[in-house]
């Protein structure tokens, strides 16, 4: 997996292996490149819904501890929430972007975007 990363207009691109699951991270500002990796290595708390409800106001929340990079997925999940928790933007439309390991085996891809089949409507429905 590659993916770019900027902060303060500067650009660099974090790398992970999937085997290894070591992360690797290039950019400019070593200050940069030392908080990515800290962040995506160390044991952090990410806030999960645990009660099924579709509504965030009425489920159950709680805190799940885990290293980003044990797994694509909690990796994909900390890249979200890292500009929040860093400072650091996640570029995801990076035309150099390498998402592939980010994917889990045993998902389905979302349905896509269906066009309106009424011709005053000028939105798109997901299914």
């Amino acid at each position: 997996m590659r993916l770019a990363i900027h902060h303060e207009g500067k650009e660099g691109f974090v790398r992970y292996n999937k085997q290894s699951k070591e992360i690797m991270v290039t950019h400019p500002n070593e200050a940069v490149r030392n908080t990515v990796r800290h962040y995506l290595t160390t044991e952090r708390g990410f806030t999960t819904d645990i009660g099924g409800s579709s509504d965030p106001s009425t489920g159950n929340r709680m805190i799940v501890y885990k290293t980003p990079n044990d797994n694509p997925d909690d990796l994909a999940q900390a890249m979200s929430e890292m500009h929040s928790n860093t400072g650091v933007h996640v570029n995801w439309g990076h035309e150099d972007n390498d998402l592939s390991s980010l994917q889990s085996t045993g998902t389905e891809p979302d349905k896509p975007i269906l066009k309106s089949l009424d011709d005053d409507e000028t939105f798109d429905i997901i299914n």
